[in-house]
């Protein structure tokens, strides 16, 4: 019991650790910042690593405990009643460290689609189609310049 506290303990570390991050790369899509917004999604790819890792860790720590596939309610009910206290404590603080993480998260992306929308708009007023390159110039498109492909 006492690794998978451990690796909860990782995890709320990890997002309490990066949300400041989460919080610049806010700002910097705000304020047009493409350079630190660029340096921040590059961290950002080191957090998402880190974070499947520590995922791995707390399955394969509920696997040796006996609570694979359970959620964190139903691994409460099955702990015993002199540490339903701590655990709980646990999911409470991982359940709010991912929140507010998310929710900086979610800012950012929905400032960054807006602001992609606007380019789009700006791109369409001046010619319905094509794109420009940065001396202004028209560019020929073979094909869209996003794709909805993962």
């Amino acid at each position: 019991m006492e690794q998978f506290q451990e690796v909860i303990r990782q995890m709320i570390a990890l997002f309490d650790e990066y949300l400041p991050l989460e919080e610049k790369k806010l700002k910097a899509v705000t304020e047009n910042d493409l350079v630190t917004l660029e340096n921040c999604m590059t961290q950002e790819q080191a957090v998402v690593l880190k974070l499947r890792g520590l995922e791995k860790k707390r399955e394969d720590a509920q696997q040796a405990n006996g609570w694979g596939g359970k959620r964190f309610r139903e691994i409460l009910e099955l702990v015993p009643e002199e540490q339903k206290a701590e655990f709980q404590q646990l999911f409470e603080e991982l359940e709010r460290s991912i929140g507010l993480f998310q929710s900086a998260n979610s800012s950012a992306m929905d400032t960054m689609n807006i602001n992609l929308r606007q380019i789009g708009k700006a791109i369409k007023s001046k010619d319905p189609n094509g794109a420009y390159n940065q001396e202004g110039a028209a560019v020929k498109m073979d094909r869209p310049l996003t794709s909805r492909r993962v």
